[in-house]
């Protein structure tokens, strides 16, 4: 799978920044992410109706 969309909704501190130690503040992200998954990878066969999805040029179809 790779991603091929990031859509950012919204990007807020979490816990109003509050600081953890040496590794700082931490954000909340929301937003959605569009995956590319290749339908004839091995991997990929437990998925359910890939073959009857939508594909792009690459043959592989998008899910987000």
């Amino acid at each position: 799978m790779a991603v091929t969309r990031l859509d950012m909704t919204t990007r807020e501190p979490l816990l109003g920044g509050k600081r953890f130690g040496a590794t700082g503040a931490y954000e909340v992200l929301r937003g959605t992410v569009t995956l590319a998954v290749d339908p004839a990878h091995p991997r990929n066969h437990n998925s359910a109706h890939l073959d009857k999805a939508p594909h792009t040029a690459c043959s592989d179809t998008e899910h987000s």
